[in-house]
């Protein structure tokens, strides 16, 4: 065997060793990415599963998730609280049919076209 066959052979055999390592990582990526997208909705759907039952038992909620139930209750009437603070630095209220945020003064609301109430001297609606 010449000394150019042997070259020949070497380079056709890293050649290949290089494309299957090139495919290998190649599937190690895929299947990796595979897995986390899959990870990922997986934690999306426990929280949802976690939602649909905080809303089904945050009246009555049962002893395993007791506290956690109580402090998302507690949290949930915070935020409202503290929207309610921004809404009025803001100069904002909610449109009492679509709860859309609207601008102090506004007769209808902007997005579901309601007509907004009007205070006992008629004046402009205010939140």
């Amino acid at each position: 065997m010449s000394f150019l066959e042997q070259l020949g052979r070497k380079l056709s055999d890293v050649g290949q060793e290089a494309a299957q390592q090139t495919k290998s990582l190649t599937d190690r990526a895929r299947l990796s990415s595979a897995i986390f997208e899959r990870e990922k909705q997986i934690r999306g759907w426990y929280a949802e599963i976690g939602r649909a039952y905080y809303l089904e038992h945050a009246r009555d909620p049962e002893a395993l998730c007791r506290e956690q139930m109580e402090a998302v209750t507690a949290a949930i009437a915070a935020n409202e609280a503290d929207r309610e603070k921004l809404d009025a630095l803001r100069g904002t209220g909610k449109c009492p049919s679509c709860g859309v945020s609207v601008p102090d003064g506004a007769q209808f609301c902007p997005s579901c076209g309601a007509a907004l109430p009007r205070d006992a001297e008629d004046q402009p609606w205010k939140p």
